[in-house]
């Protein structure tokens, strides 16, 4: 069993596993904020990507980005990072 970060940090994904998600990672020790995509297979069922794993999950919200107006994931994702 691995024991829990002192201070967590927090993904906010975009998309569904087997596909490509979008993610944005906030690392509270260093302040750090990642954006990274990439292909997961259908049969993931939680996280674990470069020193990220995923221990719980909750859904916040939900996004609707409307492609026919210019508007990307990678917008999106750097808009809540600005």
């Amino acid at each position: 069993m691995i024991a829990p970060p002192s201070a967590p940090s927090a993904l906010l994904v975009v998309g569904k596993f087997g596909a490509t998600i979008h993610v944005l990672h906030l690392i509270p020790e260093d302040s750090a904020i990642k954006c990274f995509s990439l292909t997961t297979p259908s049969s993931t069922t939680t996280f674990c990507y470069g020193g990220a794993m995923e221990l719980t999950r909750e859904q916040i919200g939900v996004v609707t980005l409307h492609v026919g107006d210019g508007e990307t994931t990678t917008c999106f994702l750097n808009d809540i990072e600005a």
